[in-house]
């Protein structure tokens, strides 16, 4: 048998007839509260869980301010879908980068872990049908999915996504602060190293680039000069240890100076001083290094059309077109299996971190050069080889007693 009014009992009216209050014997005495949703033609209804009438009027009425609220701000009613609120966050932190809180690059990773979010819910997921128990196998989840994923990965995954309920959570339209995530344990093992080249298969790379950007192998000249962007893009990472977003928002203001000298070897090299700004580095310090790679600094310089000060070193081209010229090369050079190394220009960085641990460069300065921690240094690029150990106990040292 259907419910119908007279079922109701004990009616009150709420912010002069706004809403109402009311009992149903199917209810146990307690207070149902209900608002009448003209646009949509739908009803809103809550348990105000109580049986005692003033509370449940006060209750009421807090409830239909929170409505009326809403509605004012143009919040749907009968639940958000997460999708959106995802679309917002994101036009929300594109404010921090232009404010210079978080860098392009942070902006896209935090884009990429939400965006993940709908795969594992649905996309027609509402934030009415979710609690803080909703994610708490999320690792689980993320495994069905990526089943190479790591733990790595999901922990710092965990940060950005409660970031965003507890931004919605502070502007009222998210039920609860956080989710509750299953706690991972990590040991050092976990942490794992990134995949970089071989000297021999950097050494590759290198002497690639004479084909590479030869006029016989470019189909036109715009196609050769996108290819000696890539090229020197390239070489710039490996002799700087610059992230990548740092050296694409470098500009020709924040080189300051060339110095043409000789390494230990012997080598006539082209020393440059760079300025990395806060802004544009992940970790928000502002650092200040000289390292190899002038002369490829010099070449973009002497073919790029934009080299006033607030100009960026690396002449803009798409996206699409470092992929392509990426895959090019690394099939070029024989490394078929470089998505399964995941092998990108990021690589470049580690590279450049691991050379200058095997040449024995003190792990302090490489930090300060690359911008990062001794620590994060020791447990994400270090890979101390079998010649390393060797080294390091042939160095002299007082004897044990």
């Amino acid at each position: 048998m259907s419910r119908t009014k007279t079922n109701k009992t004990d009616i009150h009216s709420v912010l002069d007839g706004m809403a109402e209050i009311y009992r149903v014997k199917y209810s146990g005495q307690i207070y149902q509260f209900r608002y009448y949703e003209q646009s949509s033609k739908k009803h809103f209804r809550k348990t105000l869980r109580t049986t005692d009438l003033e509370t449940a009027l006060i209750r009421a009425r807090e409830l239909a301010i929170d409505i009326v609220t809403k509605k004012n701000a143009n919040v749907p009613l009968f639940g958000e879908k997460l999708v959106d609120l995802i679309d917002e966050y994101i036009i929300h932190r594109q404010l921090d980068v232009n404010a210079g809180r978080i860098t392009q690059a942070r902006l896209g990773t935090i884009k990429t872990i939400l965006k993940k979010l709908p795969q594992i819910l649905g996309d027609e997921c509402k934030v009415t049908e979710l609690d803080e128990n909703t994610l708490f196998y999320y690792f689980l989840k993320r495994k069905e999915l990526y089943p190479d994923v790591k733990i790595v990965t999901v922990r710092n995954e965990q940060p950005v996504i409660n970031a965003l309920v507890k931004h919605f959570y502070r502007l009222k339209r998210f039920p609860f602060s956080e989710f509750f995530f299953e706690p991972i344990k990590m040991n050092k093992d976990d942490v794992g190293t990134r995949d970089t080249f071989t000297q021999e298969e950097y050494q590759r790379l290198y002497k690639s680039f004479k084909i590479f950007c030869s006029k016989k192998d470019c189909k036109s000249e715009i196609e050769r000069r996108e290819r000696n962007i890539v090229r020197d893009y390239i070489l710039i990472l490996a002799n700087t240890g610059l992230r990548v977003g740092e050296l694409k928002q470098l500009t020709w203001g924040d080189v300051k100076g060339f110095e043409e000298t000789q390494d230990e070897s012997g080598l006539n090299i082209v020393l440059v001083s760079l300025k990395v700004r806060a802004e544009t580095s992940k970790v928000r310090a502002t650092r200040n290094i000289v390292v190899r790679g002038g002369e490829y600094v010099k070449r973009i310089k002497s073919y790029s059309d934009t080299t006033d000060a607030t100009d960026n070193v690396i002449p803009k081209i798409s996206t699409r077109t470092y992929q392509k010229n990426w895959y090019k090369l690394m099939e070029g050079i024989g490394i078929f299996d470089y998505k399964e190394r995941k092998l990108t220009y990021y690589s470049l960085r580690h590279y450049f971190i691991t050379l200058q641990v095997i040449k024995g460069d003190d792990i302090i300065n490489i930090a300060k050069q690359t911008g990062t921690s001794v620590n994060h240094i020791e447990n994400t690029y270090l890979k101390f080889t079998q010649e390393m150990s060797r080294n390091s106990a042939l160095k002299g040292m007082n004897k044990l007693k």
